[in-house]
């Protein structure tokens, strides 16, 4: 019986482990942006990695913004993520929100030229409160000039735009003729 027990029992190897490091994709340059430890680098397909924009920029303005990012390929020791969203801490957002003013959100599903759908996610404050008619206005024109933009733009350009900060103050510009706004962001952005 002790034997047959013996020879049930299965010895259990450790595989050994090891740091893969992570690059961003040539958007950034292919910097570094994090190293995972792991025993099968092919493991890392499809794990996501969020990071600050600042680190990735070396740009201070940029510290309230997280990028996330999808490991897709993984060479002999390194791996190599793909940019797939963008978020404003929601920080920025309650000290920009005030009480005197009115604010617009929104939320909708975005085509770029080369087909890829995303959802966008946009906030608007106007300088005073402001008549329900003219918020809806707001919202209607601001999701029409965002969707147009972005069916003129391929995947990257459209990341480049929304990170340069062209878009946003493109529409903040576009919607001053209708009424006067102290901010429009795009609060988050990624890709489906």
């Amino acid at each position: 019986m002790a034997e047959e027990e013996k020879q049930k029992q299965v010895v259990l190897k450790k595989k050994k482990k090891k740091w893969i490091p992570i690059f961003a994709n040539k958007m950034f340059n292919d910097i570094q942006i994090g190293d995972s430890y792991v025993s099968e680098p092919s493991l890392l397909i499809g794990r996501y990695i969020e990071t600050n924009l600042m680190e990735l920029t070396n740009d201070i303005k940029k510290q309230n913004i997280k990028v996330l990012f999808k490991i897709g390929n993984v060479t002999e020791n390194k791996a190599t993520a793909d940019l797939v969203g963008y978020e404003l801490l929601g920080s920025v957002i309650r000290r920009v929100v005030k009480r005197a003013k009115s604010k617009i959100d929104d939320s909708f599903i975005v085509e770029t030229k080369d087909n890829a759908k995303m959802v966008v996610k946009s906030i608007i404050l106007t300088k005073t409160k402001t008549a329900h008619s003219i918020l809806t206005k707001l919202r209607f024109k601001s999701k029409e000039y965002i969707i147009a933009n972005f069916k003129k733009w391929a995947y990257d350009e459209a990341f480049a735009e929304l990170l340069n900060h062209n878009l946003q103050k493109n529409l903040r510009e576009y919607l001053k003729k209708i009424y006067p706004v102290s901010v429009v962001e795009v609060r988050y952005f990624k890709k489906m």
